[in-house]
C-alpha cells in the first residue's frame, strides 16, 4: 500500500519495497501508474468505508431510505474520479464501488439475483425509464471523462473574434 497520506508530493514507498512516483492536482492523482492505482484504490477504500458505515446503520431500520440513500449519494460519491481520471485506470476501483453498489441494492432488495441479465440491466436503468437508477461506475467512467475533457478543453485554447486573436484561454497571463 502507498503511503500517500504521508507523502502528497513525487515519491512514495511501496509496502513491496519500491517506489511511486506522483502528485495531486485538484484531487486528481497524476503519476505513474502505480501511484495513480494506489490513489485510487485509497479513495475507493473510504468511499466504501462509508458505504459500510450507513448501512450497517439503516439495513435494520429503514431499507427504503438506505436505497435513497444509494440512489442520490452512494452512487454520486465516486464520480469526481471517474470524471478526472482516465477510464481504464479508474476501471479497477470503480468495479469495488459497483459491487458494493450491488450489496446495498441486495439488502434494500430481498430476493434480488445478480445472476439475471435483465434484473441487473433494469437495475442499472436510469429512474426515468422505470429502473433502479443505480449506474455502474465502470460503464459511466468513459463518457464520464470525455464530458469532462469536452468542458475543459476549450479553456486551453486561444479563441478569434472578428479577425482579432483573443487571449481569453486560461494561459491569458502567459500572453506577452
Amino acid at each position: 500500500m502507498l503511503g500517500l497520506l504521508t507523502c502528497p508530493l513525487a515519491v512514495c514507498s511501496l509496502a513491496s519495497g519500491g517506489y511511486a512516483y506522483g502528485i495531486e492536482v485538484g484531487g486528481t492523482p497524476i503519476g505513474d501508474e502505480m501511484y495513480v492505482q494506489g490513489y485510487l484504490d485509497s479513495k475507493a477504500t473510504d468511499v466504501l468505508s462509508k458505504f459500510t458505515t450507513i448501512s450497517n446503520k439503516l439495513r435494520d431500520r429503514h431499507l427504503q431510505s438506505l436505497y435513497t440513500i444509494a440512489y442520490y449519494s452512494f452512487s454520486a460519491v465516486f464520480q469526481y474520479w471517474i470524471q478526472h481520471c482516465y477510464p481504464d485506470t479508474v476501471r479497477p476501483a470503480a468495479l469495488r464501488i459497483d459491487a458494493a453498489l450491488l450489496q446495498v441494492a441486495q439488502l434494500c432488495i430481498p430476493g434480488l439475483d445478480s445472476s439475471d441479465g435483465t434484473t441487473m440491466h433494469r437495475l442499472s436503468m436510469p429512474a426515468r425509464f422505470y429502473g433502479g437508477g443505480l449506474r455502474s461506475m465502470a460503464d459511466l467512467a468513459p463518457a464520464a471523462f470525455l464530458g469532462t475533457l469536452s468542458k475543459a478543453l476549450p479553456l486551453f485554447l486561444d479563441s478569434r473574434r472578428k479577425g482579432r486573436l483573443c487571449l481569453g484561454s486560461c494561459h491569458a497571463s502567459l500572453a506577452p
